[in-house]
């Protein structure tokens, strides 16, 4: 995740939906892969709408 300016985790699905900070805008990646706003991932996205 990418949080106030800096890249943070690794983190596994557990740790993310533990994340409090986490937003539809906060971005994120899968390993190497390009930087996606959370709600363009959609393990993500499902996990915000219940949030």
């Amino acid at each position: 995740m990418f949080l106030s300016g800096e890249a943070k985790g690794p983190y596994t699905k557990l740790q993310l939906w533990e994340v409090q900070e986490i937003t539809a805008r906060t971005n994120v990646r899968r390993g190497e892969a390009e930087w996606l706003r959370a709600s363009e991932i959609p393990e993500l996205a499902a996990y915000l709408t219940q949030k």
